[in-house]
């Protein structure tokens, strides 16, 4: 079994970097964020975010709409 980092690790990986590329910066300019209020905050306020992503990968997966212009 090979350790060697193949394309499709690295797309498995990279939703988990990104996180760790955003959070990282966040927690060492606001430290607070690790509370648990903090973490709530961010969570709640990213729920709708979530939601209107999911809803445009359905549109866009069914070819209801197109975005080109």
């Amino acid at each position: 079994m090979s350790l060697a980092i193949t394309q499709g690790r690295l797309r498995a990986a990279l939703p988990a970097l990104s996180l760790v590329a955003v959070l990282v910066p966040t927690l060492i300019m606001q430290p607070a964020v690790m509370s648990y209020f903090g973490s709530n905050l961010l969570l709640n306020l990213a729920v709708p975010i979530v939601l209107a992503t999911l809803a445009q990968l359905a549109i866009i997966t069914v070819n209801d709409l197109d975005l080109s212009i």
